[in-house]
């Protein structure tokens, strides 16, 4: 994902990533107790695969 970026913005670009990804899987009824990783995966990937289709 930030390959090749500076460490500060992998950073600040993972944490927002997961947390994004969190925060879709409660507004979907998961959690927030209980969340797995594969279910934060899965949500990242989502969110991910939307800001590229948005250009973000």
């Amino acid at each position: 994902l930030a390959q090749g970026w500076p460490a500060l913005e992998a950073l600040l670009a993972g944490v927002h990533l997961h947390g994004t990804a969190a925060d879709a899987c409660v507004a979907t009824g998961q959690g927030p107790v209980g969340l797995t990783a594969g279910e934060i995966i899965d949500s990242a990937r989502a969110c991910l695969n939307r800001w590229i289709a948005h250009g973000r």
